[in-house]
């Protein structure tokens, strides 16, 4: 079976009626709280039904007047299998998985990955990891998370094991206030990352 295009059909919402989550505004706790779980669920749809998002962010999560949430820009979005390879090309840069800048292979936890990313910024009220190019984002990223072992790095990756490459900031100092379920939360959508398995 071979598939010429995808077609996406849902409730309609006045665009009037339908805002970017913005995350510097600050949110209530239960208001995040909410957004996650919308978007989770959100997300849970779409990799039941094989199809990886790829350009998760704050700018393509909506909320209607009602306060529901819509995934939206499916641009970049593609139905996988475990056969098919999908391209590094994905992501806008702040929300991109390790495992893309390694040009490693990826499925759906770069989806749990941009989640998560979302989700320290709606507490943060700033993205988490703002490099300006592939290394400077992967050197930020293990500054919060920590440098996975040498094993453990994808050996097709055109970027070398930076052995000397050190971590920061931790998660607990970045996000000091976060109950633990939520610091839990966080932590499984960057687990859900093949290649940073040093969380």
């Amino acid at each position: 079976m071979s598939f010429d295009g995808l077609t996406f059909v849902g409730k309609k919402v006045s665009a009037a009626r339908v805002t970017r989550i913005k995350p510097e505004t600050g949110l209530s706790r239960w208001k995040i709280k909410d957004i996650m779980l919308q978007l989770l669920r959100g997300l849970d749809f779409l990799h039941t039904n094989m199809l990886v998002h790829r350009d998760l962010k704050p700018q393509n999560v909506l909320v209607s007047s009602h306060g529901e949430i819509k995934i939206a820009d499916f641009g970049l979005a593609r139905i996988y299998s475990h056969h098919v390879a999908l391209t590094p090309i994905v992501v806008t840069l702040w929300y991109k998985a390790p495992e893309v800048l390694l040009h490693s292979g990826y499925m759906s936890s770069v989806d749990m990955w941009s989640t998560g990313c979302i989700f320290a910024e709606l507490f943060l009220l700033r993205p988490l990891f703002c490099g300006y190019s592939d290394i400077q984002q992967l050197q930020k990223i293990i500054d919060v998370i920590g440098l996975p072992a040498q094993e453990d790095w994808p050996a097709e990756s055109p970027i070398p094991y930076p052995a000397n490459w050190k971590s920061g900031n931790t998660l607990n100092q970045l996000l000091p206030n976060l109950h633990q379920e939520e610091r839990d939360l966080l932590l499984v959508s960057f687990n859900g990352c093949e290649s940073c398995n040093s969380v």
